[in-house]
């Protein structure tokens, strides 16, 4: 019986080696939070193309518009950062930078601090403000009332005073100004991003530099404390992160992507320590050959997700962190995907320079169906197998169309607003022209004799939305 999904999926065995609530194939499929089903993904509807040229990044403000960076066409190494009007893009103003977009939440009113590879800018939901004084940056974000820069020209973090992202003037009899930590400036790395973990910060440096680093050979620091009792500490020694985009502090968890994959760092309690989490331990084989420099992290909160986009990829990694112990899922899509938003609960995609919204109402993207497959374990056997019935309970929609394939048979999934089930219907089978199941399609028998020796069931739904609640595959050796 496959009716718990909540393993996911896993690549670091062979797919008959997986265990039943374990997945060697699932793609455009999430999990409901609530049930644990699996569901086919919501479809897209485009809201708004780029008015000028390549989508940079997208941020929120504060927690209702849609904000979105495009390299401006007509001022190399500029943007023109865009607020969301209806269906259409109502130009802000002209922004230093078009490289890596980071940004965060700051103050008391929602306003956002973002940068774009230069100096940093304040977005108050009116206008956009360059903050002059403040050192170029790869990295911008706020910690402990004070806004944080991983600067662009030397090996430390700058710190803007207690509560003025625009002061960044430090005055040393002050505790309260703005401030810098040099982090062990004699390895020879460079800091690639940082996180804050409840008061600390964790940093990560790697070799190379320009948007290339090499995390294999980097290290990780911790600073500890709160200045001025505060001191840097070793975390981990032989591994780093990709990007500024690529590290995701969430909870008491730091993720970030390395060239092996997904990892987390954590606090041990016990021993007051750092210590290492292995999220992506089922999907690293795979996640690791596709990884690179533009990868990044983006957290749904709604859904209990962190999405990884590799970077350059029509594909996305989908870890359901709520779900069992963390389970994966992949989501394909026609595009290169940009970049990734939640806003309220509604979600946002950036892909070939245009602007969609998931909706649940829309069972394709943008007029595109969605193909979604799911596969459980593999059932083989030196033996030839004999499945004497099969019973599988989904929802479809109307004008969906789904089939499972088992082996070479291929059996059709209908929907009917009547009919009979099948476990009460005495006609003969291969001539029986009823529908087969009741009401929503939400459970049939299917008695029929199939023979193989791999009768590994394929979910294949080519349109429509869909909703896999158990399967059930009767299977003897003869």
């Amino acid at each position: 019986m496959f009716n718990d999904f909540s393993g996911g999926l896993n690549y670091l065995v062979p797919p008959e080696q997986i265990e039943a609530s374990e997945m060697q194939e699932c793609v455009n499929f999430e999990f409901n939070k609530s049930s644990g089903k699996l569901e086919s993904r919501d479809g897209l509807m485009k809201i708004a193309d780029s008015p000028d040229g390549e989508i940079v990044g997208m941020f929120p403000y504060p927690s209702n518009v849609l904000m979105v960076l495009v390299k401006d066409s007509t001022s190399p190494g500029n943007s023109l950062l865009y607020k969301r009007d209806g269906e259409t893009l109502s130009l802000v103003g002209s922004v230093s930078g078009d490289g890596t977009l980071t940004w965060d939440t700051w103050g008391l009113y929602g306003d956002v601090i973002f940068s774009l590879g230069k100096s940093i800018h304040l977005y108050d939901g009116t206008s956009v403000t360059k903050l002059t004084a403040s050192p170029n940056t790869k990295m911008v974000f706020s910690h402990l009332s004070r806004v944080l820069s991983v600067d662009t020209d030397n090996k430390r973090i700058s710190y803007s005073s207690v509560g003025d992202a625009a002061d960044w003037t430090n005055v040393e009899s002050v505790e309260s100004s703005a401030m810098w930590v040099d982090v062990s400036s004699h390895d020879g790395l460079e800091i690639v991003g940082a996180a804050p973990l409840m008061k600390d910060l964790i940093i990560f440096k790697a070799p190379g530099g320009s948007g290339f680093y090499m995390p294999q050979y980097g290290m990780i620091y911790r600073l500890v404390g709160i200045y001025p009792d505060w001191d840097v500490e070793n975390a981990q020694t032989g591994m780093s992160c990709f990007s500024p985009n690529a590290i995701l502090p969430l909870g008491d968890l730091v993720y970030f992507l390395h060239r092996f994959g997904l990892s987390a760092l954590m606090p041990d309690p016990t021993y007051g320590e750092i210590k290492m989490a292995n999220p992506g331990n089922k999907i690293n084989p795979v996640l690791n050959t596709v990884l690179n420099d533009e990868s990044r992290m983006i957290h749904i909160a709604s859904k209990g997700q962190i999405w990884v986009l590799p970077g350059n990829s029509k594909k996305v990694w989908i870890f359901h962190y709520l779900i069992g112990e963390g389970a994966w899922t992949q989501f394909s899509f026609q595009y290169e995907v940009q970049d990734v938003l939640e806003i309220g609960g509604n979600v946002f995609i950036a892909m070939n320079d245009s602007i969609y919204q998931f909706s649940s109402a829309q069972e394709s993207d943008d007029g595109v169906d969605i193909v979604c497959y799911w596969s459980p374990k593999s059932i083989e056997s030196g033996s030839q197998l004999l499945s004497k019935r099969i019973y599988i309970n989904y929802w479809k929609s109307p004008t969906g169309t789904a089939r499972l394939r088992l082996g070479n048979m291929v059996l059709d999934l209908g929907y009917s607003e009547g009919g009979e089930p099948v476990c009460l219907d005495e006609d003969i089978a291969y001539s029986d022209m009823d529908s087969l199941v009741p009401i929503e399609s939400n459970s049939m028998w299917i008695w029929r004799q199939f023979r193989g020796w791999d009768l590994t069931p394929r979910l294949e739904v080519t349109s429509g939305g869909f909703s896999l609640s158990a399967l059930d595959l009767y299977i003897t050796e003869v």
